[in-house]
């Protein structure tokens, strides 16, 4: 009887299969390596540590001049050991635990932070819709939410091993204080809004920058019946030719809504702390209102008061 013909073809194949599966498999991991790291092309390590900063961790980005970035959250109370995009590098924090400040890091130069945008006044409270209500500064500016509490820090070119950032809050403080305000018990609610101030805030160089917008500011009555509030803010534009304007909305206790706006420019750009900014206003008189009141928030339109209002 004959024996069967066997050919060992995948024996003869098999150094043929495992160098082609090879080369496959180390074109992909070359690929894949590139993808998630882009110019990290060294084995260089640095150490990351923090000053006094109010928050657990730090959003950290590190951008090697060629354009390749790799981003960290790092713990704030211990140093961290990082890879480095490249032996020289920039870098820049910022804590990122907030819903309303939105960050977008395309580049070490185009790296921001914004806010969304809102409402002018609380419908809840005032009623109506936005379309109605009345703007004191450009109405076509967007109305954007004040940013929240913002802390960062920037290096620029830094060569070594060990990296130490000093984080800082970078918003600027407006506090609104009306110092005088009569017939006070005639009001139900009151709120405010200031124009031409800016809608983004550069991570980079620290600064303000983007296009006006209007942000609003709550109002309350405080203990010695002045009327305050306080608002946080990327920056205003300080080219003179800026203009910007604060309007205080009124909700009088019988229903009727009014409103008051003026020019706080100059107060603003010759303010002697930039960084803490205060406007007032000396006094406000409110209309009488008639003991039985009773307008429908939701009906009554807005009223301008031909009143002079002392700064």
């Amino acid at each position: 009887m004959s024996k069967p013909l066997r050919f060992n073809v995948i024996s003869q194949l098999y150094p043929l299969l495992v160098t082609l599966c090879l080369a496959v498999a180390a074109s992909l991991s070359s690929c894949q390596k590139e993808l998630i790291y882009k110019t990290v092309v060294t084995d260089q390590k640095v150490e990351i540590a923090f000053g006094d900063v109010p928050y657990a961790t730090m959003s950290t980005w590190l951008f090697s001049p060629p354009g390749g970035q790799l981003f960290y959250s790092l713990p704030t109370n211990r140093t961290s050991t990082v890879d480095a995009p490249s032996s020289a590098f920039n870098a820049l924090c910022y804590n990122d635990d907030s819903d309303i400040n939105r960050f977008e890091i395309r580049s070490w130069d185009e790296a921001t932070v914004t806010t969304g945008a809102t409402e002018l006044l609380s419908r809840s409270s005032f009623g109506g819709t936005n379309a109605e209500i009345p703007r004191g500064g450009d109405p076509e500016e967007p109305v954007l939410y004040q940013p929240t509490q913002l802390y960062a820090d920037t290096c620029s070119m830094f060569t070594g091993n060990n990296l130490t950032f000093a984080p800082k809050a970078v918003l600027k403080e407006i506090e609104i204080t009306v110092m005088d305000i009569e017939n006070i018990q005639n009001l139900s609610v009151a709120s405010a809004a200031l124009s031409g101030m800016s809608s983004e805030f550069n991570l980079q160089s620290l600064m303000s920058q983007g296009t006006a917008c209007t942000i609003p500011i709550e109002l309350s009555v405080s203990k010695d019946n002045k009327l305050k509030g306080t608002a946080l803010s990327f920056g205003h534009c300080s080219e003179e030719a800026r203009k910007h304007v604060l309007t205080l909305y009124f909700l009088l206790s019988d229903g009727r809504k009014i409103y008051y706006s003026y020019d706080v420019t100059t107060q603003l750009h010759t303010a002697h702390d930039q960084e803490r900014i205060e406007l007032e206003v000396g006094k406000i008189k409110l209309p009488e209102v008639a003991p039985d009141g009773g307008f429908d928030p939701q009906l009554d339109s807005w009223s301008t008061i031909e009143e002079d209002i002392a700064l």
